[in-house]
């Protein structure tokens, strides 16, 4: 929990018209201590998608497909992008049954 204030639920709307969802996000106001109680927001883990684009250089869809996806055998159907260009970090990424079975089973075995 970043503890800004959640821009799901009744917020995401508002969000997801906005000119930088990342801006957006970051000018919401606080709700609990960082570390608090456990809000999600579609917006924050949208942030971490830009964070880990700004850090390795490569768009999150690369990283997850060199790193996660490919070794997997994994295919992305799509993934929605911000106005920015960043790909969406909380949600809108299409994946098949199998792939998430993958995922699952990854995850399961302690991956």
């Amino acid at each position: 929990q970043a503890g800004l204030e959640t821009t799901s639920f009744y917020n995401y709307g508002a969000w997801v018209i906005s000119d930088n969802w990342a801006e957006f996000q970051l000018d919401q106001p606080f709700q609990e201590e960082p570390g608090g109680t456990m809000v999600y927001s579609t917006g924050v883990s949208h942030l971490l998608s830009v964070i880990l684009t700004k850090a390795t250089g490569m768009s999150t869809k690369a990283f997850a497909e060199a790193n996660l996806f490919d070794p997997l055998d994994v295919r992305v159907g799509g993934w929605d992008r911000d106005p920015q260009g960043y790909y969406m970090g909380g949600n809108n990424l299409a994946l098949t049954p199998t792939g998430l079975l993958r995922i699952g089973q990854m995850m399961l075995n302690g991956g």
